[in-house]
Protein backbone atom coordinates (compact mmCIF):
# COMPACT_ATOMS: atom_id res chain seq x y z
CA UNK A 1 0.00 0.00 0.00
CA UNK A 2 2.98 2.40 0.79
CA UNK A 3 4.86 1.40 -1.73
CA UNK A 4 2.83 1.15 -4.72
CA UNK A 5 2.56 4.31 -6.03
CA UNK A 6 6.04 4.82 -6.31
CA UNK A 7 5.83 1.79 -8.82
CA UNK A 8 3.17 2.96 -10.48
CA UNK A 9 5.12 6.84 -10.91
CA UNK A 10 8.13 4.72 -11.66
CA UNK A 11 5.99 2.61 -14.26
CA UNK A 12 4.23 5.41 -16.03
CA UNK A 13 7.72 7.58 -15.75
CA UNK A 14 9.45 4.78 -17.95
CA UNK A 15 6.74 5.17 -20.09
CA UNK A 16 6.89 8.38 -20.49
CA UNK A 17 10.16 8.44 -21.37
CA UNK A 18 9.84 5.55 -23.82
CA UNK A 19 7.28 7.19 -25.89
CA UNK A 20 8.35 10.86 -25.88
CA UNK A 21 10.90 12.30 -28.19
CA UNK A 22 11.84 14.82 -25.47
CA UNK A 23 16.02 14.52 -25.21
CA UNK A 24 15.06 15.70 -21.34
CA UNK A 25 13.50 13.98 -18.88
CA UNK A 26 11.89 15.15 -16.31
CA UNK A 27 12.30 14.76 -12.80
CA UNK A 28 10.56 12.80 -10.03
CA UNK A 29 9.24 15.28 -8.06
CA UNK A 30 7.95 17.26 -11.39
CA UNK A 31 6.46 14.02 -12.83
CA UNK A 32 4.85 13.64 -9.85
CA UNK A 33 3.19 17.02 -9.53
CA UNK A 34 2.13 16.84 -12.87
CA UNK A 35 0.59 13.52 -12.30
CA UNK A 36 -1.12 14.80 -9.13
CA UNK A 37 -2.06 18.08 -10.56
CA UNK A 38 -3.82 16.52 -13.77
CA UNK A 39 -5.01 12.74 -12.94
CA UNK A 40 -5.59 13.47 -9.40
CA UNK A 41 -3.93 11.48 -5.91
CA UNK A 42 -6.36 8.73 -6.91
CA UNK A 43 -4.27 7.36 -10.13
CA UNK A 44 -1.41 6.67 -7.90
CA UNK A 45 -3.49 3.32 -6.96
CA UNK A 46 -4.45 2.50 -10.54
CA UNK A 47 -3.64 -1.20 -10.76
CA UNK A 48 -3.56 -2.47 -7.11
CA UNK A 49 -5.49 -4.84 -7.51
CA UNK A 50 -3.15 -6.41 -10.01
CA UNK A 51 -0.30 -5.47 -7.62
CA UNK A 52 -1.87 -7.52 -4.53
CA UNK A 53 -2.59 -10.32 -7.27
CA UNK A 54 1.17 -10.28 -8.22
CA UNK A 55 2.22 -10.49 -4.72
CA UNK A 56 -0.26 -13.33 -4.05
CA UNK A 57 1.28 -15.39 -7.27
CA UNK A 58 4.12 -14.54 -6.21
CA UNK A 59 5.33 -15.28 -2.87
CA UNK A 60 2.29 -18.55 -2.25
CA UNK A 61 4.27 -20.04 -5.67
CA UNK A 62 7.57 -19.19 -4.32
CA UNK A 63 7.38 -20.50 -1.06
CA UNK A 64 4.84 -23.55 -2.13
CA UNK A 65 7.92 -25.00 -4.72
CA UNK A 66 10.39 -24.33 -2.45
CA UNK A 67 9.05 -26.74 0.09
CA UNK A 68 8.18 -29.17 -2.63
CA UNK A 69 12.09 -29.17 -3.83
CA UNK A 70 13.03 -29.50 -0.55
CA UNK A 71 10.94 -32.20 0.61
CA UNK A 72 11.60 -33.88 -2.77
CA UNK A 73 15.44 -33.49 -2.32
CA UNK A 74 15.27 -34.28 1.55
CA UNK A 75 14.05 -37.95 0.40
CA UNK A 76 17.60 -38.44 -1.02
CA UNK A 77 20.37 -36.37 0.94
CA UNK A 78 20.43 -34.33 4.08
CA UNK A 79 20.35 -30.66 2.97
CA UNK A 80 22.90 -27.56 3.82
CA UNK A 81 22.41 -24.69 3.58
CA UNK A 82 24.08 -24.03 -0.18
CA UNK A 83 21.49 -26.90 -1.21
CA UNK A 84 18.62 -25.11 -0.02
CA UNK A 85 20.07 -21.83 -1.14
CA UNK A 86 20.03 -23.21 -4.90
CA UNK A 87 16.73 -24.61 -4.06
CA UNK A 88 15.35 -21.10 -2.94
CA UNK A 89 16.87 -19.65 -5.94
CA UNK A 90 15.34 -22.00 -8.29
CA UNK A 91 11.77 -21.83 -6.62
CA UNK A 92 11.98 -18.10 -7.01
CA UNK A 93 12.74 -17.89 -11.13
CA UNK A 94 9.73 -20.36 -11.24
CA UNK A 95 7.62 -18.16 -9.24
CA UNK A 96 8.57 -15.33 -10.98
CA UNK A 97 7.58 -17.02 -14.26
CA UNK A 98 4.46 -17.84 -13.16
CA UNK A 99 3.37 -14.45 -11.81
CA UNK A 100 5.10 -13.04 -15.17
CA UNK A 101 1.32 -12.25 -16.69
CA UNK A 102 0.00 -10.84 -13.59
CA UNK A 103 3.06 -8.37 -14.07
CA UNK A 104 1.98 -7.24 -17.69
CA UNK A 105 -1.85 -6.96 -16.38
CA UNK A 106 0.04 -4.50 -13.74
CA UNK A 107 1.94 -2.44 -16.01
CA UNK A 108 -0.48 -2.10 -18.16
CA UNK A 109 -3.60 -0.58 -15.75
CA UNK A 110 -0.83 1.82 -14.56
Amino acid sequence: IVVHPFNTLAVRMNLASMSSAAAETPSFLSFTSKILSTEGFGSLYAGLGAGCLRQVFYATSRYGLFETFRDFLAKYRETDFAQRFVLASTAGGCAALISCPVEVCLVRMS
